[in-house]
């Protein structure tokens, strides 16, 4: 029912602060290179009197494209369609975009070692995983953020 009702542009009455929240997915979708975002994977789940959405379903982001981010989705691509339908409907808040891009950057350089130390042995075959934390602790990191921040502006 949340789908349908976000696809009608209904969701805003459901959701508060849905333009921000669509906007930082959007973001974190640019920056991850993530290719396949789409309705079908926003996951919705009823909290207290209102409804929280989240997003999921990374398969086609980060090491999807090798262990550096580099590129953006094709304006062809789920994810930009995606977006230029949700922002056509509710909006895009473009400050709550730069804030998700700045908290990126913001993250210390070794954040990621537990997180892809915790990623199970069978999620990791053929994934260059030592290379892609390195490139997050590298300059290259902040200098996509960099290149984010002027998309955004």
């Amino acid at each position: 029912d949340c789908i349908l009702a976000l696809q009608a542009g209904e969701m805003s009455v459901k959701i508060s602060n849905l333009k921000e929240r669509l906007s930082s997915i959007y973001a974190l979708d640019l920056f991850l290179n993530n290719t396949d975002r789409h309705g079908k994977n926003y996951l919705f789940r009823t909290s207290l009197d209102r409804i929280v959405m989240l997003a999921f379903d990374f398969s086609l982001a980060w090491l999807a494209h090798g262990p550096q981010l580099r590129g953006l989705p094709s304006s062809d691509s789920n994810t930009m369609m995606a977006h230029r339908f949700l922002e056509r409907a509710y909006g895009f808040d473009a400050p709550t975009a730069l804030r998700m891009i700045d908290s990126i950057a913001g993250l210390p350089e070794n954040w990621i070692t537990p997180c892809s130390a915790a990623i199970p042995e069978q999620w990791k075959q053929g994934a260059e995983i030592d290379l892609a934390v390195e490139w997050w602790g590298s300059q290259e990191r902040l200098d996509r953020c960099e290149q984010l921040r002027g998309v955004f502006k």
